[in-house]
């Protein structure tokens, strides 16, 4: 059965809903782990690589852009339809700009490829910006849906999901740069 997404959910499905977007967070979670994990095991703790700027930039742009989706989430819970759609689209300016970086990094890095070490961290890197495309790409849609004025205070609920999954992109991006960079 189709949910139709201007109605409001009572608070048992809302629960439900949360719970179910939980369960793909943590199997999402688990992928990473498995590879920040196999990091360790196949390279050990050497690290080739030293933490640079552009590095930094996209933490920054990540958590920027989760700030504000969380504000225009926040805005919406209260009704405010304009200053939501303000914050959420500088949410979406910035997650498309962390998309754009991360491929920079991608294509600048300069590790030798068929290393251990770069093989994980290759991977690693192009699994996040797929999470990191997938999150600006909701991102724009919910944007979207609400400047037409499709969501409002009563049905937040459908942003929820994306502002949640922009912050699981942004905490993974701090993991990457602990499991590559620190430790």
């Amino acid at each position: 059965m189709h949910q139709d997404v201007s109605a409001a959910l009572s608070e048992r499905e809302i629960r439900m809903y949360r719970g179910s977007f939980a369960l793909i967070i943590f199997a999402e979670a688990v992928a990473f782990v498995t590879v920040f994990a196999s990091r360790f095991l196949y390279t050990g703790t050497d690290t080739p690589l030293e933490l640079g700027a552009l590095s930094l930039a996209i933490a920054v742009v990540l958590w920027a852009g989760w700030f504000f989706a969380r504000g225009g989430l926040a805005a919406l819970r209260r009704g405010e339809l304009g200053r939501s759609a303000v914050a959420q689209g500088w949410g979406v300016l910035l997650a498309w700009v962390a998309v754009l970086l991360l491929i920079v990094d991608l294509r600048t890095l300069g590790l030798p490829p068929g290393g251990l070490f770069a093989s994980h961290y290759y991977l690693a890197e192009a699994m996040h910006l797929l999470h990191a495309l997938a999150g600006a790409l909701a991102l724009t849609a919910l944007w979207s849906k609400t400047h037409r004025n499709g969501l409002a205070a009563n049905n937040a609920w459908v942003l929820e999901a994306g502002v949640l999954f922009w912050g699981f992109v942004a905490w993974v991006w701090i993991a990457f740069l602990l499991v590559f960079f620190v430790i």
